[in-house]
C-alpha cells in the first residue's frame, strides 16, 4: 500500500473508533528491546560463523564433529589454537592438555584420544597454511560471538524479571524466549483473541491458488522471523520435556511420514502461540488442553 492509502485508512479507522492511544514504551520496555537486540546480533553471527566452520571441517576433518560438539567451547578452543588436522597430528600432546583444560571434567579420556587419532587418520582433503589460518580466525570469532551472546543471554534474564508479562509467559517458555517474544510482537494482552496473537506471528495458514491451480497451504511468515525462531525451538523443547506434545508429535509424524517432522513442530508452533495467549492472561499452562489425550491413549491427570 501506498502511503498516502494507508494514512487515509488510520484516520477512517480512527474516526470510526476503531483506533486505540498509542502508548510510549516505558524505560524498562526500552532497556529489554535493546538487550533483545545485542543478543539477536550475537547469536545470528555466532550461527552464521558455526554454519562456515561446518563446511570447512566436513572437506578437512569430518570425524571430528561426530566426536566433539562444534557448538561446544572445547572444539572451537581447538581449532583457534591449532587450525586443523595436521597441526594437532603434529602438537597432539599440547592439543590433549588444552582439551582438558577447556573441556574439563566433562571431557574423557577416550574422546580425547579419538580426537587425536581422527587427527591422525582423517580422510580430509589436507590443509594449506592458509586454510589453516583461515580456519582459526573462524573458531576465533565464533568462539567470541558464542561468549557475547550468552553474556547478553543472561542480561535479558535479568531484565525479564521486571516485566510482569515476561515473567509470566517465561513459566511456560523460557525467560530468553519469552523476551523475544513481548519484544517482537508485544504483549500477548494487547491482541484481541488468540487467534490474532498466532497471526501476528506469521504462523496463520494461507492457500496460495491462482486460476485452477490448488496450492498447498503455507505459513504467511508476516510476523517476526526472531519471534518465530525462539518459538520453534520452545516447541521442540516441549516435545521432548512434555509426555502430551511429545505422543502428539510422534503420533502425527507417524501418521504423515517422516517428511512432516517440521510441520508438525510448526503445528505445535501455532497451539503453543495459543496457549500463551491465554497464559499472558493468568491462565497456567497445560498441554492436556491442547490435544485430545484420549485420541492419543493416554490417561488425563489433574
Amino acid at each position: 500500500m501506498h502511503d498516502a492509502k494507508a494514512a487515509d485508512i488510520i484516520a477512517r479507522m480512527h474516526l470510526d473508533g476503531l483506533s486505540k492511544p498509542w502508548r510510549p514504551k516505558s524505560l524498562a520496555e526500552r532497556e529489554l528491546a535493546a538487550a533483545v537486540r545485542v543478543m539477536e546480533v550475537y547469536d545470528r553471527q555466532y550461527h552464521q560463523l558455526l554454519n562456515r566452520l561446518e563446511a570447512q571441517l566436513a572437506r578437512h576433518w569430518p570425524e571430528v564433529t561426530e566426536i566433539l560438539e562444534l557448538s561446544g567451547a572445547t572444539l572451537l578452543a581447538l581449532l583457534h589454537s591449532l587450525g586443523g588436522p595436521q597441526a594437532l597430528a603434529a602438537h597432539s600432546q599440547a592439543g590433549a592438555k588444552l582439551m582438558r583444560k577447556v573441556g574439563g571434567h566433562y571431557l574423557v579420556d577416550d574422546k580425547i584420544a579419538a580426537v587425536l587419532h581422527s587427527a591422525q587418520r582423517t580422510i580430509g582433503v589436507p590443509m594449506t597454511p592458509p586454510e589453516a589460518q583461515a580456519l582459526q580466525q573462524l573458531a576465533q570469532e565464533a568462539n567470541h560471538c558464542r561468549k557475547e551472546a550468552t553474556r547478553a543471554k543472561r542480561r535479558v534474564q535479568q531484565l525479564s524479571g521486571e516485566h510482569p508479562t515476561v515473567q509470566q509467559l517465561a513459566q511456560t517458555v523460557g525467560a530468553t524466549t519469552a523476551a523475544v517474544l513481548v519484544v517482537s510482537s508485544g504483549d500477548p494482552q494487547q491482541y484481541p483473541a488468540a487467534g490474532a496473537y498466532v497471526k501476528s506471528l506469521g504462523l496463520n495458514l494461507k492457500e496460495r491458488s491462482s486460476g485452477k491451480h490448488k496450492g498447498e497451504l503455507k505459513l504467511t511468515k508476516r510476523g517476526p522471523s526472531a519471534a518465530r525462531h525462539y518459538l520453534y525451538m520452545a516447541a521442540l523443547r516441549l516435545v521432548q520435556h512434555d509426555q502430551v506434545a511429545g505422543a502428539w508429535y510422534g503420533r502425527k509424524v507417524q501418521r504423515d511420514g517422516g517428511k512432516a517432522k517440521k510441520k508438525a513442530v510448526v503445528a505445535l508452533m501455532r497451539k503453543l502461540a495459543g496457549a500463551l495467549w491465554h497464559v499472558a492472561r493468568g491462565a497456567d499452562f497445560d498441554s492436556q488442553r491442547l490435544f485430545d489425550t484420549r485420541r492419543l491413549g493416554l490417561q488425563p491427570t489433574g
